[in-house]
């Protein structure tokens, strides 16, 4: 294959990594963004009380959620960084080491999120932002 086809296809690659993520960053705002509406009273079979994990996300949820904010924040983000805004949205992350959770999600993701060393996560195939610099000298 020659070059100019060949890089033609790496960028066509990279694009609709892009879009995937641009898609699902549009996809959590909207949902973030749109008015509660109050869930209908489900009758439950046992006389418990709710389940605690109502407002826990699935992994997949949490992944469209950590796209969203990193792109949200314009910049690498850390475990701890995510796991504070995540909370934020009012979403719960059923762990005892909640940090250490994200960073497995954002792990086994590796399509979608690269580590970025001293800085935290930012979003694969996205051209990343120069690192703020300390301007107090």
């Amino acid at each position: 294959m020659d070059s100019v086809l060949a890089k033609a296809l790496k960028e066509k690659e990279n694009l609709l990594a892009r879009l995937r993520k641009l898609e699902a960053f549009i996809e959590v705002h909207r949902e973030l963004s749109a008015p509660a509406e109050p869930e209908p009273k489900r009758v439950s079979r046992s006389a418990g009380p709710e389940s605690p994990r109502k407002n826990t996300p699935k992994v997949q949820e949490l992944v469209n959620i950590c796209v969203a904010l990193i792109a949200e924040a314009g910049k690498p983000l850390t475990r701890g960084d995510l796991v504070e805004r995540i909370k934020a949205t009012g979403k719960e992350i059923n762990s005892k080491d909640a940090p250490r959770y994200i960073g497995t999600i954002l792990w086994r993701n590796d399509d979608v999120f690269e580590s970025v060393e001293g800085q935290g996560y930012w979003l694969v195939g996205v051209d990343r932002p120069e690192p703020e610099r300390n301007t107090m000298l």
